[in-house]
Protein backbone atom coordinates (compact mmCIF):
# COMPACT_ATOMS: atom_id res chain seq x y z
CA UNK A 1 0.00 0.00 0.00
CA UNK A 2 2.33 2.20 0.77
CA UNK A 3 4.06 1.72 -2.32
CA UNK A 4 1.10 2.58 -4.17
CA UNK A 5 0.85 5.77 -2.44
CA UNK A 6 4.19 6.61 -2.99
CA UNK A 7 4.75 5.49 -6.63
CA UNK A 8 1.78 4.44 -8.30
CA UNK A 9 -0.92 6.59 -7.73
CA UNK A 10 0.81 9.79 -8.77
CA UNK A 11 1.81 7.77 -11.90
CA UNK A 12 -2.14 7.36 -12.50
CA UNK A 13 -2.83 11.04 -12.27
CA UNK A 14 -0.01 11.93 -14.81
CA UNK A 15 -1.13 9.32 -17.07
CA UNK A 16 -4.71 11.27 -16.84
CA UNK A 17 -3.19 14.11 -17.95
CA UNK A 18 -1.40 12.58 -20.92
CA UNK A 19 -4.29 10.99 -22.18
CA UNK A 20 -5.77 13.25 -24.38
CA UNK A 21 -2.14 13.63 -26.06
CA UNK A 22 -1.46 9.89 -26.39
CA UNK A 23 -4.91 9.76 -28.24
CA UNK A 24 -3.83 12.18 -30.46
CA UNK A 25 -0.25 10.79 -30.95
CA UNK A 26 -2.34 7.68 -32.32
CA UNK A 27 -4.72 9.22 -34.27
CA UNK A 28 -2.23 11.68 -36.08
CA UNK A 29 1.34 10.06 -36.11
CA UNK A 30 2.51 7.23 -38.36
CA UNK A 31 2.97 4.23 -36.48
CA UNK A 32 6.24 3.46 -35.30
CA UNK A 33 7.30 7.31 -35.24
CA UNK A 34 9.56 8.07 -32.51
CA UNK A 35 8.72 10.32 -29.90
CA UNK A 36 11.30 12.45 -27.97
CA UNK A 37 9.86 12.82 -24.06
CA UNK A 38 11.48 13.01 -20.32
CA UNK A 39 13.18 9.88 -19.93
CA UNK A 40 11.23 8.28 -17.26
CA UNK A 41 7.86 7.98 -16.86
CA UNK A 42 6.88 9.41 -20.00
CA UNK A 43 9.14 7.59 -22.05
CA UNK A 44 7.70 4.11 -20.20
CA UNK A 45 3.98 5.14 -21.24
CA UNK A 46 4.33 6.38 -24.65
CA UNK A 47 5.24 2.61 -26.21
CA UNK A 48 2.08 1.09 -23.96
CA UNK A 49 -0.65 3.19 -24.85
CA UNK A 50 0.17 4.51 -28.51
CA UNK A 51 1.95 2.87 -32.24
CA UNK A 52 4.53 5.30 -31.43
CA UNK A 53 7.81 4.08 -30.15
CA UNK A 54 9.99 6.52 -27.85
CA UNK A 55 13.48 8.09 -28.23
CA UNK A 56 15.19 7.59 -25.09
CA UNK A 57 14.32 5.32 -22.44
CA UNK A 58 15.54 4.11 -18.77
CA UNK A 59 14.87 0.39 -19.79
CA UNK A 60 16.65 1.01 -23.18
CA UNK A 61 20.09 -0.25 -21.13
CA UNK A 62 18.74 -3.67 -20.05
CA UNK A 63 18.53 -4.60 -23.42
CA UNK A 64 21.30 -5.81 -25.75
CA UNK A 65 19.57 -4.52 -28.90
CA UNK A 66 20.87 -1.38 -28.98
CA UNK A 67 24.32 -0.62 -29.06
CA UNK A 68 26.13 1.02 -25.98
CA UNK A 69 27.38 3.68 -28.12
CA UNK A 70 23.51 4.63 -29.97
CA UNK A 71 22.15 4.33 -26.16
CA UNK A 72 24.97 7.09 -25.06
CA UNK A 73 24.19 9.14 -27.84
CA UNK A 74 20.43 9.39 -27.28
CA UNK A 75 21.24 10.34 -23.74
CA UNK A 76 23.57 12.92 -24.79
CA UNK A 77 21.41 14.29 -27.23
CA UNK A 78 18.31 14.24 -24.93
CA UNK A 79 20.70 16.03 -22.33
CA UNK A 80 21.38 18.49 -24.86
CA UNK A 81 18.00 19.39 -25.64
CA UNK A 82 17.14 19.32 -22.44
CA UNK A 83 19.82 22.32 -22.04
CA UNK A 84 22.10 20.34 -19.57
CA UNK A 85 25.52 22.37 -19.77
CA UNK A 86 26.99 21.62 -16.69
CA UNK A 87 28.53 18.30 -15.32
CA UNK A 88 26.09 18.69 -11.55
CA UNK A 89 23.33 19.07 -14.08
CA UNK A 90 24.44 16.21 -15.93
CA UNK A 91 25.03 14.29 -12.28
CA UNK A 92 21.57 15.53 -11.52
CA UNK A 93 20.18 13.43 -14.83
CA UNK A 94 22.16 10.70 -14.29
CA UNK A 95 20.61 10.03 -10.23
CA UNK A 96 17.26 10.56 -12.05
CA UNK A 97 18.01 7.90 -14.60
CA UNK A 98 20.25 5.63 -11.66
CA UNK A 99 22.91 5.33 -14.41
CA UNK A 100 26.73 6.41 -12.83
CA UNK A 101 27.19 9.72 -11.75
CA UNK A 102 30.17 10.59 -14.47
CA UNK A 103 28.07 9.46 -17.69
CA UNK A 104 31.45 10.72 -19.51
CA UNK A 105 31.02 14.54 -18.99
CA UNK A 106 34.15 15.28 -21.33
CA UNK A 107 32.56 12.92 -23.99
CA UNK A 108 29.08 15.08 -23.30
CA UNK A 109 30.39 18.41 -24.02
CA UNK A 110 31.77 17.00 -27.53
CA UNK A 111 28.36 16.42 -28.34
CA UNK A 112 27.59 20.02 -27.24
CA UNK A 113 29.80 21.40 -30.13
CA UNK A 114 27.56 19.52 -32.79
CA UNK A 115 24.18 20.60 -34.40
CA UNK A 116 22.19 19.29 -32.23
CA UNK A 117 18.96 18.89 -35.49
CA UNK A 118 21.65 17.10 -36.94
CA UNK A 119 22.19 14.43 -33.94
CA UNK A 120 18.19 13.98 -33.15
CA UNK A 121 17.35 12.88 -36.54
CA UNK A 122 20.36 10.22 -36.92
CA UNK A 123 18.51 8.29 -34.20
CA UNK A 124 14.72 9.77 -35.94
CA UNK A 125 13.45 11.88 -33.36
CA UNK A 126 10.30 12.35 -35.25
CA UNK A 127 8.12 14.44 -32.09
CA UNK A 128 8.56 15.52 -28.96
CA UNK A 129 5.72 15.04 -25.98
CA UNK A 130 6.02 18.29 -23.77
CA UNK A 131 4.22 18.04 -21.11
CA UNK A 132 4.52 18.54 -17.15
CA UNK A 133 7.46 16.36 -16.41
CA UNK A 134 9.30 17.55 -19.47
CA UNK A 135 8.40 21.57 -17.99
CA UNK A 136 9.68 19.88 -14.93
CA UNK A 137 13.01 18.55 -16.01
CA UNK A 138 14.16 20.67 -19.11
CA UNK A 139 16.30 23.46 -18.73
CA UNK A 140 14.83 25.25 -21.34
CA UNK A 141 11.47 26.01 -23.49
CA UNK A 142 12.34 23.68 -26.70
CA UNK A 143 9.45 25.47 -27.74
CA UNK A 144 10.94 28.84 -27.79
CA UNK A 145 14.66 27.87 -27.99
CA UNK A 146 14.86 25.51 -30.87
CA UNK A 147 13.48 26.90 -34.58
CA UNK A 148 12.98 23.33 -35.62
CA UNK A 149 9.87 22.62 -33.90
CA UNK A 150 6.70 23.28 -35.17
CA UNK A 151 3.76 22.96 -32.61
CA UNK A 152 1.11 20.51 -33.77
CA UNK A 153 -0.86 19.91 -30.22
CA UNK A 154 -1.78 21.76 -27.57
CA UNK A 155 -4.58 21.06 -24.95
CA UNK A 156 -3.04 23.36 -22.11
CA UNK A 157 -1.04 20.83 -20.41
CA UNK A 158 1.19 18.76 -22.51
CA UNK A 159 1.97 20.21 -26.18
CA UNK A 160 3.51 18.36 -29.04
CA UNK A 161 6.01 19.63 -31.36
CA UNK A 162 6.99 17.92 -35.24
CA UNK A 163 10.60 18.07 -35.20
CA UNK A 164 10.59 19.66 -39.20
Amino acid sequence: YKQYQIRIKPKFGYLQELAPALQWLNSYTEKESVVLGSPDYTSEIVPIYTHNNIYVCYHSQFYALPPLQEIRDRLYNMMYFMGVTSQEESKKFARKLMLPEGLFFEEYQEKLKKDLYSELKKYRADYLLYGPLERKYFRVDPGKTYSFLKKVYDDGAVNIYQII
